[in-house]
């Protein structure tokens, strides 16, 4: 397996371990909801704010062990991340280059306090995270009290509204995986800076595949710090793939030639249908869709014909 199929086969499983980090944290939130649940179940109605504050009061030192088990589990998961990230990818570039790189120094630490969004690390996530999950009960239990509703109506709003935190924490954890690999790949290589001449974006080019990353899909960057934050959403799933050498660099497929290439009831599906339109009309190209990193609304695209 060459460099370039050892860093492909390395981001799926990257992908697969988010998953599966994530499917954990989840399975932690349901037990959580659980508990939260039952507190609600207490009584049929509430009838006093007296009742609805002690409530809340048991429900927030819920949340304050939540909170610690979750911080604790994502710094864990980090922690061996990191570790096996910096024996991985020293030892490919050593079998690509024979350089042996320089790790920085507490490296562990420093990609935890990094952004693993651009404007979240883990602390302000968690802290947020929790201080979601305690507005929305605390919110849950004045409506109640206000409109005198039943515990089924209670329990019923209570599912709906857990139901999109979780979906949130399944995102948030999912891209931090996918961050600390990231992370800790580009602190080795700022730390050396000689090792490669190079970096390209590499997008996973399939109908999941984004409007800005398509854009960025073979970008050639001089150093690590001209590239773009990565991932740059949730779920990102692309890499930027440093060279060794100018003849290191394999023939590249964008995303262009990528859709150029596949059925048209596909490119509808890639592209959307009246994006599909714009460019099979040849009124508009597949990179006139995104503007300094951001995709084009619909209606602009239309005023740039």
């Amino acid at each position: 397996m060459d460099y370039f199929d050892e860093l492909l086969y390395h981001e799926i499983m990257t992908i697969y371990y988010g998953n599966e980090f994530s499917t954990e944290r989840t399975e932690e939130f349901e037990t959580v909801m659980n508990q939260l649940r039952d507190i609600l179940s207490q009584e049929e109605s509430i009838s006093t704010k007296k009742r609805a504050k002690e409530l809340l009061l048991h429900i927030y030192d819920v949340l304050e062990y939540y909170e610690e088990d979750l911080e604790g589990g994502i710094e864990t998961m980090e922690g061996i991340l990191v570790q096996n990230e910096i024996s991985w990818f020293s030892a490919l570039i050593f079998a690509t280059s024979g350089i042996s790189v320089d790790i920085p120094k507490s490296i562990q630490a420093s990609v935890l306090l990094m952004p693993f969004t651009i404007t979240d690390s883990v602390k302000s996530f968690i802290k947020g995270f929790s201080l979601k999950i305690k507005n929305a009960c605390k919110n849950l239990l004045n409506t109640s009290l206000f409109t005198s509703a039943s515990k089924e109506q209670l329990l019923e709003n209570f599912e709906t509204v857990m139901s999109g935190l979780k979906k949130n924490l399944a995102t948030e954890t999912q891209t931090m995986v996918k961050s600390f690999v990231d992370n800790t790949q580009n602190q080795i290589k700022r730390a050396n800076p000689k090792v490669f001449t190079g970096y390209k974006w590499c997008s996973i080019l399939d109908s999941r595949t984004c409007d800005v990353c398509a854009d960025l899909d073979g970008s050639v960057y001089n150093t690590i710090g001209d590239a773009p934050f990565s991932p740059i959403h949730y779920r990102c799933r692309c890499q930027l793939i440093g060279f060794f050498q100018e003849e290191a660099e394999p023939d590249w497929t964008t995303f262009s030639d990528w859709v150029e290439k596949i059925p048209e009831e596909k490119q509808i599906d890639v592209l959307g249908k009246k994006r599909f339109e714009l460019w099979k009309n040849g009124d508009l190209k597949i990179k006139d869709f995104v503007n300094d990193g951001h995709k084009i609304k619909l209606e602009d695209l239309y005023n740039k014909e």
